[in-house]
């Protein structure tokens, strides 16, 4: 058992209104408040135990955006996904392992229906009452990547390792500025990395990190959009 390896021993969540200062004025109505979620969690590692809690609001207005349902309707629902979720925590992420694992296997089993009990608000996802891209309302998953059309969590942890290398956060950002010259150099956008500060340049290492970036997540930059357009650009 790792040092680090956590069991879920129990969770739940609260709910508070929260008026916002200006009403927000849509097609559909003002909205005057939005939902705060509170999530407790007790965890045991080691044989301690110990509680931690996090808030997060309940945005379906830009999360959730179905002009099937009303406002009201769709908090409800997430109100009643997270309450049934926060219940059945201990069962949904398994066995002690590391945070992160618990994580995935949370993910897991809300999106893909062969990977063990998924709780009933997980329809969430795509199922019964909630439609998603590419499915009509009422039809169920076909797999692990039928809604909400790509892992999330996956495509998270690629945008981060893409971000740390531009931004070259394994030297406290000091690369920051001439990392991102460096993508617009690649792309023919800049000539080269120089900046304001003539004694400022990538880290040491920085470039073959943003190397590697390029060449393990390819679909993530638009390089050869640019070049296709980039004498047009020119030409203006």
């Amino acid at each position: 058992m790792g040092r680090f390896d956590t069991k879920i021993v129990g969770a739940g969540v609260a709910f508070d209104n929260q008026r916002l200062i200006a009403p927000l004025r849509l097609s559909s109505g003002p909205i005057t408040e939005l939902t705060q979620a509170t999530a407790t969690v007790m965890v045991e590692v080691a044989g301690r135990r110990g509680v931690g809690r996090g808030s997060i609001y309940l945005s379906d207005l830009w999360a959730w955006p179905d002009p099937e349902l009303s406002h009201d309707e769709r908090d409800r629902m997430l109100r009643d996904y997270c309450s049934e979720i926060a219940a059945d925590l201990p069962n949904l992420c398994g066995p002690a392992a590391h945070p992160l694992e618990l994580g995935l296997r949370l993910h897991a089993r809300c999106v893909d229906p062969g990977a063990g009990r998924r709780p009933a608000a997980c329809d969430l996802t795509g199922r019964s009452h909630v439609p998603c891209p590419g499915r009509t309302r009422g039809s169920a998953p076909t797999g692990p990547d039928a809604c909400p059309a790509m892992p999330v969590l996956a495509r998270a942890a690629q945008i981060t390792d893409a971000n740390a290398a531009v931004f070259d956060a394994a030297n406290g950002f000091a690369g920051c500025i001439p990392g991102m010259h460096e993508v617009l150099r690649r792309q023919g956008l800049f000539a080269g990395t120089w900046c304001l500060n003539p004694s400022e340049g990538m880290s040491p290492g920085q470039a073959e990190e943003i190397d590697r970036v390029y060449r393990e997540y390819p679909d993530m930059n638009d390089d050869e959009w640019v070049r296709e357009r980039l004498g047009t650009w020119n030409d203006e």
